[in-house]
C-alpha cells in the first residue's frame, strides 16, 4: 500500500491547525511537493512524527497570543525525502537534545525517526526548526 503524502500532510496539518490553534495570531504556511507517494510503512511513522511536532508547535511556540508563523515543507531532494516543521516562536533551550527529552511525545518522535532510519536536525537559533531527512526503504 502507498499513500499520497502531500495530500495526507495537507489534510492533517489543516485539521490540527483548526483543532489546536486557539491563538488567532498564528499563521500556517505549507510548501509540499506534489505527487510524493510513500509506502505505508514509512508514511504512518512519518505522519505520527509530523503530528507530534506540529501539535507541540501549536501548543507551546506562541504563548500569550504571541504572533508567529508555522512553516511545513515536504520535498524530495537528491533522492532523499525531507520534512521540515519550523516556527518563529519562543524556541527551545540551546542545549536541548531530542533523544534526552523528558517529553513522551518527543521521545516518540526520536523512536519513530529511528524506525524509518531518518536523521533529525534541530535548529533553535530562531524559533524551532526540525528537519527530518530519510530515504524510503522499499
Amino acid at each position: 500500500k502507498r499513500i499520497d503524502f502531500e495530500d495526507y500532510i495537507r489534510s492533517l496539518g489543516n485539521e490540527l491547525y483548526r483543532t489546536y490553534a486557539v491563538n488567532p495570531n498564528i499563521n500556517m504556511e505549507i510548501d509540499l511537493q506534489e505527487g510524493l507517494i510513500l509506502d505505508v510503512d514509512t508514511a504512518i511513522p512519518l505522519g505520527l512524527i509530523f503530528n507530534e511536532l506540529f501539535t507541540n508547535t501549536l501548543k507551546h511556540a506562541f504563548p500569550n497570543n504571541k504572533k508567529g508563523t508555522i512553516r511545513v515543507s515536504f520535498h524530495k531532494i537528491d533522492g532523499n525525502y525531507q520534512l521540515i516543521v519550523e516556527d518563529d516562536g519562543v524556541g527551545l533551550p540551546e542545549e536541548f537534545k531530542l533523544e534526552e527529552s523528558d517529553s513522551f511525545g518527543l521521545r516518540l518522535v526520536d523512536a519513530l525517526t529511528q524506525q524509518i532510519d531518518a536523521k533529525v536536525d534541530l535548529d533553535t537559533s530562531q524559533g524551532t526548526k526540525y528537519v527530518i531527512t530519510f530515504k524510503e526503504n522499499m
